[in-house]
């Protein structure tokens, strides 16, 4: 996968210097669609490197290197996948309408309502591994029962209460 990588940005280096080399041969000549469309790279490749920096890191990507366009950006959707999601939750909202409406009709609307109550619970933990060096909210399964920062801690509870707010550092 390094070796395809490394390949690929080669070979995008020598694509990128050869059109640099034949925009820069004549700079002084009248624009041209070519010239436009080169333009337009590069103003796309400065926004992808402002848009698209990644933490430096083992194993991380350059962030300055431009990306290539097969790369999705984490956490966005295009908006043809946001207007499928909305629709998707719009009809199951509608559909668990109409059954909880069919269910108190037969009096057994409060048995549907926890029973869909306990679904929305369980389809809603946690189905992804846990990312490594990411910290519990419960100290006691970190290493060195190491606290997330803002935690609320018995003994800063304590001296809040005996000396007022002003003791806590």
């Amino acid at each position: 996968m390094e070796a395809e990588l490394a390949k690929f940005r080669a070979e995008k280096q020598k694509s990128d210097t050869k059109n640099r080399l034949s925009s820069s041969s004549e700079p002084f000549l009248p624009s041209s669609s070519a010239d436009r469309s080169h333009e337009d790279r590069n103003r796309n490749r400065v926004l992808d490197r402002v848009c698209l920096l990644q933490p430096q890191g083992r194993g991380a990507a350059d962030p300055l290197e431009p990306q290539s366009p097969a790369v999705k950006v984490p956490g966005r959707r295009s908006k043809l996948d946001n207007v499928l999601y909305w629709t998707s939750i719009f009809l199951k909202c509608l559909l668990w309408c109409i059954l909880m409406c069919f269910f108190v009709t037969i009096e057994f609307g409060a048995v549907f309502f926890i029973c869909s109550a306990f679904y929305l619970i369980c389809t809603n933990l946690r189905t992804k591994p846990k990312v490594e060096g990411e910290l519990s909210a419960y100290s006691v399964f970190n290493p060195n029962c190491e606290r997330l920062d803002g935690t609320l801690t018995a003994e800063q509870f304590e001296s809040e209460i005996r000396f007022g707010a002003a003791s806590v550092r």
